[in-house]
């Protein structure tokens, strides 16, 4: 069983949903792709400078909900403009694998590091390094976050490769 410092969780779940997040914004980009919509546009459809979307994608912000909202619809708008199909976000959330990760947090808050104990959530937790990798390098994860998902790593089966 692995077993971590108390405030590790934490900080554990905290990157875990931020991962998550970078996911999602990722699938929406690629949505956005998919439908010829340019961030340009979007952002001053969505009543944001030219540069806002691309900024919050690029700089791993981790928008509020109101803020992935207000993009969301103003492509709602720009599709329904063009004639073309909505995007879905259901898809974007399954497609990215954010619902996953976003499962595995809840459960590292009900079960602890007893979550990781199936081989599905120690290869799901391996195959995000590098997320943390980039999300690290642009600034995005503490110390603590850090930390913590070296510290699983290098308990879990096989570890995560090189930190």
């Amino acid at each position: 069983m692995l077993e971590l410092k108390d405030g590790s969780y934490g900080a554990l779940q905290r990157l875990l949903y931020r991962i998550a997040v970078k996911r999602l914004m990722e699938a929406f980009d690629a949505a956005l792709d998919r439908a010829k919509i340019a961030r340009r546009r979007l952002s001053e459809e969505a009543g944001m400078p030219p540069n806002a979307f691309t900024s919050t994608k690029n700089e791993m912000e981790d928008p509020r909900l109101s803020t992935f909202l207000r993009y969301y619809c103003a492509a709602v708008r720009l599709l329904s403009s063009m004639g073309a199909e909505e995007i879905s976000v259901d898809s974007m959330i399954r497609d990215s694998a954010a619902a996953k990760i976003i499962d595995l947090a809840d459960e590292i808050a009900l079960a602890g590091a007893g979550a990781l104990s199936d081989e599905d959530s120690m290869r799901l937790f391996a195959s995000l390094k590098q997320d943390v990798l980039l999300l690290t390098k642009k600034g995005a994860v503490s110390e603590e976050e850090l930390a913590a998902f070296s510290a699983v790593c290098s308990m879990i089966q096989g570890g995560c490769g090189k930190q």
